[in-house]
């Protein structure tokens, strides 16, 4: 991760993952949340519980 966030501060580069780790998704400067390819939330400058509790609340037969 720290590789990655050198990537995007000292290179200026843009890096797209894909996790469902809480903890990955808040080194990000924006998460996006898919469910079923769209587009269902986002969260500038997560944070580890913000992304879990938005995973949790995106789980099938909830919310």
């Amino acid at each position: 991760m720290d590789l990655l966030r050198a990537l995007v501060e000292q290179a200026g580069r843009a890096v797209v993952m894909g996790t469902r780790d809480p903890a990955a998704a808040a080194c990000a400067d924006r998460a996006v949340f898919l469910v079923g390819g769209r587009v269902v939330g986002m969260i500038d400058h997560p944070t580890t519980d913000e992304v879990a509790a938005e995973l949790a609340r995106q789980q099938p037969g909830q919310g």
